[in-house]
């Protein structure tokens, strides 16, 4: 079997595509022979838990030491505190399943570096990424020709990675939104993917995990979500582009907190606790205390800190 090297920021699925391709056959093929898994469709594959004994073929043929260095588990305990395979997630796209095959678009892409090296990157999955920082354009989340959201690993062996699955666009060839090297999306996005590697941040001398606050900015989030009236259910659904100015605006109210995020929920009077966190008002375990317990009162000057 021909295995071609993974790329160190690769996704497992792609790889296991590039195997595919490099076998001139179908990816269920590639995933019996080396996982003896059936019913490769029903599963995300980025981030399946593998039994041991689901593992033995796989490292005995590819050689691989780790294969959660391609998936988006290792990020457990990091962006959440435990990244099961089933229902959504808070930061992570959905693979198109289907129950969500219409709702719900899922790898996001860009354009550019699909075109250089033809493999999909990690943080493509991760909504907190928006922006392609090497060729300084948002990224894409769906065909611009069908507007159908991606499928990874398509149907058809004979496709290319960067072909949609449904109508066989050349998606090297999508227009981009170019996006400055100096904007504060941009350094937005390194202080959250900062933060995401680390697992914590600092704030009034004391350090948190990232759990917390990733929690936290979906709640935000959907609140500037119904502060300017986008009526969209699932942020999964929204463009990178406007995402990341969600997120980036959301960031900016917790700075000088609390006096600017509860200047905002008075001006949209968001009355009371339970209109700020909504449906989240009953996992308060979940939500960092220093925010819980001044949300409702101007009482602290603190620096934010990445």
């Amino acid at each position: 079997m021909n295995i071609p090297t993974p790329y160190y920021d690769e996704l497992l699925t792609s790889w296991l595509f590039r195997i595919s391709r490099a076998n001139y056959t179908r990816i269920s093929v590639i995933v019996d022979k080396l996982f003896k898994l059936k019913r490769f469709y029903e599963r995300d594959f980025d981030l399946y838990n593998f039994s041991k004994i689901e593992l033995n073929t796989f490292y005995e043929i590819t050689k691989l030491s780790n294969i959660e260095e391609l998936q988006l588990r290792k990020y457990n305990g990091f962006l959440e505190e435990n990244i099961d395979i089933k229902g959504r997630k808070r930061w992570i796209s959905p693979i198109s399943s289907t129950s969500y095959k219409n709702i719900f678009y899922s790898t996001r892409f860009c354009p550019k570096c699909l075109e250089e090296n033809n493999y999909l990157k990690q943080e493509w999955r991760l909504m907190i990424v928006n922006i392609c920082e090497k060729h300084l354009c948002f990224l894409q989340n769906h065909c611009p020709n069908c507007k159908k959201g991606l499928k990874y690993p398509n149907l058809y062996y004979e496709q290319k990675l960067s072909e949609c699955h449904n109508c066989g666009f050349d998606l090297i060839k999508s227009e981009i939104v170019k996006i400055k090297s100096n904007s504060f999306h941009i350094k937005i996005q390194e202080k959250l993917l900062k933060i995401l590697e680390s697992g914590y941040y600092k704030i009034n001398q004391r350090y948190y995990y990232s759990i917390g606050l990733f929690y936290l900015l979906r709640i935000i989030v959907k609140n500037v979500m119904k502060s300017r009236n986008i009526k969209i259910k699932y942020i999964e659904t929204l463009e990178p582009r406007t995402l990341s100015f969600l997120l980036s605006y959301s960031i900016v109210l917790l700075q000088n907190f609390p006096s600017r995020i509860n200047r905002f929920y008075k001006k949209n009077k968001f009355s009371n606790i339970n209109r700020i966190l909504d449906k989240y008002r009953y996992e308060k375990q979940n939500i960092p205390a220093w925010y819980l317990s001044n949300i409702q009162y101007n009482t602290i000057s603190t620096r934010w800190y990445f």
